[in-house]
Parts: structure tokens; C-alpha cells; sequence
């Protein structure tokens, strides 16, 4: 699920760019893994629209290490800090019909993800869920 304000939409009402509100929604009894948090973060770097703003990364050719905690500063490593500015200027969030490994809970402060677990119809970890993305909405979105 992603919600979009109208101004990253192309004509024809096409979406362009990263989601205000990102859900991925898990079906799995099991834990999710570190793995899993990883490529839920890959798909909102792949989301930014990097490509069309060159403000965010003035050498298109930078190594792709620079999106990851712990690379060099400098002009040169922009990019980094322009995606962890995204996750908090947006909601992100991963659910799942059961939890969180310990390894995959770690990241989630680091990117701005929202962990929410125990997700079924009509439950208390859906009626979280809800309640969190109707609150950042009304906070946020004008």
C-alpha cells in the first residue's frame, strides 16, 4: 500500500516517486528476518526519485555504497543522508501476521521503519496499525 500526494503524480494520474505512507504486508505465522527489513528499505531507495532530482546525488556515478550507514561524508556521499531524510519525512511500515527477529527489530529506528506484528482482521496490532497511519497522515499531509 503507498499513498502519493498529487504533486509526485505524472499526467494520467501515474504515480512518480516515493510514497508518503509505505505497508509491506506480510502473511507469515514466522518471524521476519534481518534480511527481510533489508529489502523492504532497498524497495524505498529504489522508490526515491534520485534519478530525477540531481540535487541528491551530484556525481551520478557514485558508488552505490553510499546509501549505507558507515560510508565516507563529503559531498561525494550526499545521497546517504538524503534517503535517511526521506524515511522520516514519510511512514513506513512492515506487517505481519507474526513478529520480529531480534537482528531485523534493530534497524528499524536506524530507518525509520515501524515494526507492527500480530496483524489480523479486526485485531489490536491492526487497530495499531490503523491508528499509526491516520496519525502521521493528519500530521503531515496537508
Amino acid at each position: 500500500m503507498s499513498i502519493l500526494p498529487s504533486d509526485l503524480r505524472i499526467a494520467g494520474g501515474r504515480p512518480l516517486g516515493r510514497p508518503r505512507v509505505a505497508i509491506e504486508c506480510k502473511d507469515h505465522a514466522s518471524s521476519g528476518s534481518a534480511d527481510e527489513m533489508r529489502a523492504f528499505v532497498a524497495r524505498l531507495y529504489d522508490l526515491s526519485l534520485l534519478k530525477g532530482h540531481r540535487w541528491y546525488l551530484p556525481n551520478p556515478s557514485a558508488t552505490t555504497m553510499a546509501i549505507y550507514p558507515g560510508s565516507p561524508s563529503g559531498t561525494f556521499y550526499e545521497a546517504k543522508q538524503k534517503y535517511w531524510d526521506e524515511n522520516r519525512n514519510s511512514f513506513n511500515a512492515i506487517a505481519r501476521q507474526g513478529g520480529f527477529s531480534a537482528g531485523s527489530r534493530t534497524m528499524t529506528s536506524y530507518y525509520s521503519i515501524e515494526p507492527h506484528s500480530s496483524i489480523s482482521l479486526n485485531s489490536a496490532g491492526f487497530t495499531t496499525l490503523i491508528q499509526a497511519v491516520c496519525q502521521w497522515i493528519d500530521n503531515n499531509v496537508p
